[in-house]
């Protein structure tokens, strides 16, 4: 499926190193992960980031219970403006992000809101070398939030998400990265390597093995000849039949 996804520069889409939780898709689930060194104390935003396009596997949609969509969680089927009728998908980083309720040392970017205008933000907590995955925890949202009417709550979400869509649509892609870094196949030189290493040890055994079933057939061709030889040696010939005089039998 064609997939519209607005990222920061200083991430990417991985293969998560966790186990997968959807069995549809087990072996594609995607995470985010840094792309460049990003030094501890770096903010990123929900809808901050360049618009890139890339095919993903149709990954079905999260529920609406997803806590991350109470911190700018974005994602939208949606048909092609062309009217092709071809679904597109329309998301941001956050619909990729990792996340977990409990503090642990394996987190490495929190996410909050502001207190007075509830916009979430994502914090770095240490620094991070390219290729490292993003585990965030998500900070319990305050008293003051809580008591707010789930009027007021789903209102801001909606500002929230239809300010990401208007960045979705209004944005050029960008094509100068690609928005994924899957796992390559082996390079045309590891093949041949390999290859070569597998021939050279299949005519290896072939050429060890080969003169020993030689030799064995020889042995075994001139057991038989000497066999034959010796029980002709031992055998004594047989006598040829003596014939009774005629007047013996009358």
């Amino acid at each position: 499926m064609e997939t519209v996804v607005l990222c920061p520069a200083d991430f990417t889409l991985c293969p998560t190193s966790s186990h997968p939780t959807n069995q549809l898709f087990p072996c594609k689930e995607l995470s985010v992960w840094t792309s460049t060194e990003v030094e501890k104390g770096a903010q990123f935003l929900p809808w901050k980031g360049s618009v890139k396009s890339e095919i993903l596997p149709p990954f079905l949609r999260l529920p609406e219970y997803d806590l991350r969509h109470r911190f700018g969680l974005h994602d939208e089927i949606k048909e092609e403006e062309s009217g092709s009728g071809q679904p597109v998908r329309h998301c941001n980083w956050v619909r990729f992000l990792r996340y977990t309720l409990i503090m642990n040392p394996a987190v490495n970017i929190v996410g909050s809101k502001n207190a007075a205008s509830g916009e979430p933000v994502f914090e770095v907590i240490r620094s991070l070398e390219a290729g490292c995955e993003l585990l965030a925890f998500l900070v319990p949202e305050s008293p003051q939030e809580l008591m707010l009417l789930p009027a007021i709550q789903f209102l801001r979400q909606t500002l929230f998400k239809t300010y990401i869509e208007n960045v979705l649509n209004e944005s050029p892609l960008d094509l100068s990265t690609s928005l994924t870094q899957l796992n390559s196949a082996p390079s045309s030189e590891a093949l041949s390597i390999s290859t070569t290493e597998s021939e050279s040890s299949t005519s290896l055994t072939a050429d060890s093995v080969s003169p020993s079933l030689h030799q064995f057939a020889l042995n075994l061709n001139n057991n038989n000849h000497s066999s034959n030889s010796i029980s002709s040696k031992l055998t004594p010939p047989r006598k040829s039949k003596t014939m009774l005089p005629c007047d013996t039998c009358g």
